[in-house]
Parts: C-alpha cells; sequence; structure tokens
C-alpha cells in the first residue's frame, strides 16, 4: 500500500511516524550498508546520544494505538535489507529507536484496544479502519462514493445496508505476532542448513530473542507428594499401618 492508501484507509497520518527522538547514529548514517567487522571498524558508533534519549524517559510509551506502531513498523525488512543488519527484536527495536526492553512490553501488552472497520457489506472489501470512533463517524459524514454516475453519502450506503460497520478488538501482541513468526521461520530455515545447530537451539530457547537475559538453563521445581504436613492424623496412621513390617 502507498503512503496515500494508508492515509486513506486507516485514518492515520503516515507521514507522523512516531519513534524515539534519539538520531541516526553516525555509523548508520555514513558507512550505508553495515559490513562485516573488521580491525578497522569503529568500535564506537556513537550510541551514547540513544542511550541518553532513552534515560531522559523518552520513547517508554510511544505508541497509542496498534495501529501507530504498525505503521511505524512498516519498511523494517527492507531497512535490513538496506543495511545488512539480520532480523532480531534487537534490530527492530533500534529500527523505532526505542530500548529493547520497551518493545518486549509491546510484544506481552495484550490490552485490548477496540477497531473499527467499515465494509463493503457485498465483498467484505475494508474500506475504512480506525481505532476510535470519532474519526470513524467523520469519515462517515464527510465522505461520498460515486455510484451509477451520482455522488452518494457513505452514511446512505450504510443506512441501504451496502457498506457496514465491523467492531472488533486489537492487542500490542496481536499486532507484533508476525514479526515472531518471521524470525521462526528465518531461525528454522537456517539450522538446517547449519553444520552446528546449536545457536539456533539456544534461540529458540530464549523465545527467538525476545528476552532481556538470554539463559541456556531448564529450571524444575520439585514438590513433596503426600507430605505429612497436609496430612491429616487419619491418613498418618494408615499409613504408618500400611508400611512393611
Amino acid at each position: 500500500m502507498t503512503n496515500d492508501e494508508i492515509k486513506e484507509a486507516f485514518g492515520e497520518d503516515v507521514n507522523v511516524i512516531r519513534k524515539g527522538t534519539s538520531e541516526t547514529t553516525y555509523y548508520t548514517k555514513h558507512e550505508g550498508k553495515l559490513k562485516s567487522r573488521t580491525e578497522a571498524t569503529p568500535n564506537n558508533i556513537e550510541t551514547s546520544e540513544q542511550i541518553m534519549q532513552i534515560a531522559l524517559g523518552r520513547g517508554n510509551k510511544v505508541y497509542e494505538t496498534p495501529l501507530q506502531m504498525a505503521i511505524a513498523v512498516k519498511g523494517f525488512e527492507q531497512w535490513c535489507v538496506d543495511k545488512n543488519v539480520a532480523l532480531s527484536y534487537a534490530g527492530l527495536a533500534y529500527y523505532l529507536n526505542i530500548s529493547k526492553e520497551t518493545l518486549i512490553k509491546y510484544t506481552k501488552d495484550k490490552t485490548e484496544f477496540t477497531c473499527y472497520n467499515l465494509i463493503d457489506a457485498f465483498n467484505n472489501f475494508y474500506i475504512y479502519s480506525t481505532n476510535s470512533r470519532e474519526k470513524l463517524d467523520n469519515y462517515i459524514e464527510t465522505n461520498f462514493v460515486s455510484e451509477n454516475g451520482k455522488s452518494l453519502p457513505i452514511k446512505e450506503k450504510i443506512k441501504k445496508g451496502k457498506y457496514k460497520i465491523d467492531v472488533c478488538s486489537v492487542t500490542f501482541a496481536n499486532m507484533i505476532a508476525p514479526i515472531k513468526n518471521l524470525l521462526e521461520i528465518v531461525n528454522i530455515n537456517k539450522a538446517e542448513t547449519a553444520r552446528n545447530p546449536a545457536w539456533h537451539i539456544f534461540l529458540a530457547k530464549n523465545n527467538f530473542g525476545c528476552t532481556n537475559q538470554y539463559v541456556d538453563q531448564v529450571q524444575q521445581q520439585i514438590t513433596v507428594n503426600n507430605s505429612l504436613d497436609e496430612m491429616s492424623d487419619d491418613e498418618i496412621l494408615k499409613a504408618v499401618e500400611g508400611r512393611p513390617k
């Protein structure tokens, strides 16, 4: 979809891309595609500005709705190709200019947002979508469509049953789920051809990078069955009598 099509379909100004406020680092801005590290590769890529912006609290709550975040994420895959950056949650956080911790919070945010969709009742074609009922009502009141050579208000199409309003819910977690699916696909593809798939197994254990602390361990909680503390006196006596002599 073009920017104009997105703006028309979702009621959001795609020119207002909500990202963190830190500037692009010098290395990414001037080096073009990222290159393999060598002795000449600078160790300091000037991430201090990004760290400072995050430290000031900017970027902690950037997106008011999942739709706003979806528009900002648009282009992430192509950015990875252009900059030669591997697909990862860290890369997505960098692309959005937010901390990885903030991104992970969004992946776990299951707060439901109401999504209003104006749909063609005959072919289920989405005409307009927004998280704001006010924006939907304004769109219906101010827009017209051509029908049989005449200009017909959208509200008339709704009254005639040709258009309908579909109300559903969406969460940040739902919206970001395709990113995890993509990372899982990439990880599996690489693991199948890897001489040693240990790294890919490690990533799978760590939710494909959706973590702030990588671990390679399994936690087990051992519980005691028939604990004496949980048994009644009668149960204890019965257990003692049942012991072999």
